[in-house]
């Protein structure tokens, strides 16, 4: 009696795995497949993040190929290394813009494409994105700083001396990235014939650098007494 059972039990196990197999496509194909699980569609704020991680990602490889570029001494090494660089950027660029389509209110995708563009040569997109990115988030300093930098290329030096003022009286250390941009700009320019507009503020800058400087050195002297 109990083998008889245990075989009816074994052929009944049996029966009902080759149903089951045969339910979800195993056997023939007259089976009915088995409900796949549902997957929710993506909104437009994790489609923008998306695009906007992976831009970011084409921005920071450009970036490595700029430094690859600067620390090599064999010209075809740089060449080759910027070329990448420009490639890259314009993934990046791609990137940030299906970002920005997804979600129109990506204040730092804009921001980002703007730095991207400025890096491509292309300051006056540049400069839109920046301002885009600003109209949506007017305290975006990152922004700002970007954009300052891009003001200073462009020779529109008393709207970049508009870009420190904010950045000063708000962030002090991107104040102090933006003040290096311009630092450099005086430094090149120390020895050309510049317009007055470009004196002015070259002279601006020395006066700026000074003071930072005598900051500086009056906190530490500060910090020693304490």
């Amino acid at each position: 009696m109990t083998i008889m059972f245990m075989r009816h039990l074994t052929a009944v196990l049996l029966l009902v795995m080759a149903n089951s197999a045969y339910t979800v496509g195993g056997g023939g194909g007259g089976g009915i497949s088995a409900p796949s699980p549902t997957t929710q569609p993506k909104t437009p704020e994790q489609i923008s993040a998306g695009h906007y991680r992976a831009g970011v990602r084409h921005k920071e490889r450009a970036l490595r190929e700029e430094k690859r570029a600067a620390e090599s001494d064999r010209a075809r090494t740089r060449e080759r290394s910027l070329a990448k660089a420009q490639r890259e950027y314009g993934k990046a660029i791609d990137r940030l813009g299906k970002a920005i389509q997804a979600q129109a209110n990506n204040y730092e995708a804009a921001n980002e494409l703007g730095f991207v563009l400025r890096k491509t040569g292309d300051f006056n997109n540049a400069l839109a994105a920046y301002d885009r990115a600003l109209t949506i988030k007017a305290d975006y300093y990152p922004a700002v700083e970007y954009r300052g930098e891009a003001l200073l290329h462009l020779g529109r030096y008393s709207e970049a001396k508009v870009a420190y003022m904010i950045l000063f009286n708000n962030d002090a250390e991107l104040a102090n990235v933006l003040m290096a941009a311009m630092n450099r700009w005086a430094e090149d320019n120390a020895d050309a014939e510049l317009s007055d507009d470009a004196q002015a503020f070259r002279d601006w800058v020395i006066k700026r650098r000074t003071l930072a400087q005598l900051t500086q050195a009056f906190t530490a002297d500060a910090e020693r007494t304490w």
